[in-house]
């Protein structure tokens, strides 16, 4: 149940909050004057890191642990491509926000 929680549910609920956040900040500053100072680029970093080191590690640990047969491969993949989701979506977030500012 912790590892679930670390490993999935805390990435995703951090990629949503860079996307909510992402998306209020565009909405609700004017296009000439969209420019993100150094230090909310820093914490934006920051949460976008830590999304895709607890989702590696939850990848490397379902890979590293899981038994042999059809079966259990089977039960691990949605939560192995969820991890791998989770691992992808900060940095393109990151991109799309330094693309449309």
């Amino acid at each position: 149940m912790v590892q679930r929680f670390f490993g999935f549910l805390l990435p995703g609920l951090l990629n949503s909050g860079l996307a909510l956040w992402i998306v209020w900040h565009l909405a609700t500053t004017a296009s000439y004057a969209r420019g993100m100072g150094f230090g909310a680029f820093v914490w934006l970093y920051a949460i976008g890191g830590l999304a895709i080191v607890l989702s590696c590690a939850s990848a490397f640990m379902l890979l590293a642990t899981g038994g042999s047969g059809s079966t259990d491969a089977a039960q691990r993949r949605p939560w192995l491509m969820t991890a791998l989701i989770n691992t992808s979506i900060p940095s393109v977030l990151m991109l799309l926000l330094l693309v449309l500012r």
